[in-house]
């Protein structure tokens, strides 16, 4: 039951985050269209920082199993998803676009702020396995199912910031090596601001919408129900 709590507590306070972002848009503070500024910011600086944190953790054996076994459960995962959303597209015909929004979800910017209140920062390196094979499955098989591509450009998937980064940690992790305690607060400042930026920025994309279109319109209500 506190857990529960905890966790309801904390998606609140995600959505009051959101809802500040509808605000600055429609009060005219701010313009839909700046989240963009936020988003490359988001994207090129604080999700690296965060992943290169995650990994900042003492090696031993049960972290490195966890990570493992972390890893597998996320690829099963997101296998059964494709899989699942390629049946039910024989089903109910989706296009690409429906397709992999059904499959694909923003869950590292929403889960890690959650996981690091209920469980501590030591285990948001788990939530790593997710975000690698996520990071993946987006830059080939999304990436390839909406724009039509029959090839995997694996150079730019590992040279992608965030891959990157994530690629560095483990290694780090692997070998043992930590950044110096001051490097290591600065990443965690700056990594600590991916949910209440991401969910600035979901709200002031949503504030500049229609949102009369976007209830209305019966294939949101069909994606989001699959999903």
């Amino acid at each position: 039951m506190a857990v529960s709590l905890i966790l309801a507590k904390k998606i609140l306070s995600l959505l009051f985050m959101l809802f500040l972002g509808v605000l600055l848009v429609r009060l005219n503070v701010l313009k839909s269209e700046d989240s963009k500024s936020l988003s490359v910011l988001s994207l090129y600086l604080i999700i690296p920082c965060l992943n290169l944190q995650a990994f900042q953790v003492q090696y031993n054996a049960s972290v490195r199993n966890g990570l493992l076994l972390a890893f597998i459960a996320a690829l099963l995962v997101e296998l059964l998803m494709v899989l699942a959303a390629e049946l039910l597209s024989r089903i109910v015909p989706m296009d690409p676009v429906e397709k992999t929004s059904a499959i694909y979800s923003n869950a590292g910017n929403m889960v890690i702020p959650i996981v690091t209140s209920m469980l501590g920062a030591e285990y948001v390196i788990y939530t790593m396995a997710y975000s690698s094979v996520q990071q993946f499955l987006f830059w080939s098989h999304c990436k390839m199912t909406i724009c039509g591509e029959r090839k995997i450009e694996f150079r730019k998937i590992f040279c992608n910031v965030n891959m990157a980064a994530i690629l560095l940690g483990l290694a780090m992790f692997l070998l043992r090596i930590q950044f110096p305690v001051l490097i290591q607060e600065t990443l965690s400042s700056v990594g600590n601001t991916v949910g209440p930026i991401s969910m600035i920025i979901t709200g002031m994309l949503i504030g500049g919408m229609d949102l009369k279109k976007v209830f209305t319109y019966r294939r949101v209500w069909l994606v989001t129900g699959i999903r």
